[in-house]
């Protein structure tokens, strides 16, 4: 991981050959080319003294700390679901671009798809594996979309998919067997150890630490562009 690192700045330089800056950007280059950031430059920390040396590490570790503050507090927490403002055009809002880069590595428009991502159950506990948890989708009540929806599972340390023995990294509509209830109900089992016997179809794995998920809704249809449609909460199971 490059986060809050001064190499990253060498692959920026990279990426900027690929993807030019714009003409409003021209005064943010120009203020990069100091340090030697922008297309066809080579950034090497060991050209500058030891003060600007410092002042450049100092200045990424700070930028990074604002991106993560403003990724942790994307939008509105709802049932320990936090929806997040539209995303996939930000125009020069460096901070929220770069914030939902470091949370969703890449989103579309809302038109395309919603991302509602749970870090909390319905108590506002962070979510663990230490924990076991169920989300229940009352009959008729599940994402409202056109195309199809998932959960994903993610480690809250690296942002990474949860390797698990199942091989099974997201659960939603498009998953084999999963089962729904007598009366048309959908609940998941979200948890660390496996429910075991005919649970297991509808069993999402989660790492034996901190964890969040993100529900992604694919064609959103209406309700849920608006917000009149909310996801249920993730529910602690109690007696384990």
């Amino acid at each position: 991981m490059l986060y809050g690192k001064p190499e990253l700045l060498a692959y920026l330089n990279r990426f900027l050959e690929w993807q030019y800056p714009t003409l409003e950007e021209a005064d943010l280059m120009a203020r990069f080319a100091r340090i030697n950031v922008g297309p066809g430059r080579k950034f090497d920390l060991g050209d500058f003294n030891p003060e600007i040396q410092q002042a450049i590490k100092a200045g990424i570790a700070d930028g990074h700390a604002k991106i993560e503050e403003r990724g942790n507090k994307l939008g509105e927490r709802i049932d320990g679901w936090e929806y997040t403002p539209p995303m996939g055009t930000y125009g020069t809002d460096y901070l929220f671009r770069s914030a939902v880069a470091w949370k969703f590595i890449y989103t579309h428009n809302p038109e395309e798809a919603l991302y509602p991502i749970a870090e909390a159950d319905d108590k506002g506990n962070p979510l663990t594996g230490s924990r076991k948890y169920t989300l229940h989708f009352p009959a008729g009540k599940l994402p409202p979309v056109n195309s199809f929806w998932s959960i994903t599972m993610y480690h809250s340390d690296t942002r990474l998919m949860v390797h698990n023995a199942l091989k099974r990294y997201s659960i939603g509509d498009r998953t084999e067997g999963l089962k729904l209830n007598e009366d048309g109900s959908l609940t998941l089992y979200i948890q660390h150890d496996d429910p075991g016997g005919e649970k297991q179809s509808n069993w999402l794995p989660a790492p034996e630490g901190q964890f969040y998920v993100i529900c992604r809704m694919y064609i959103p249809k209406e309700a849920a562009l608006t917000g009149a449609y909310r996801l249920p909460p993730l529910t602690e199971k109690q007696g384990h």
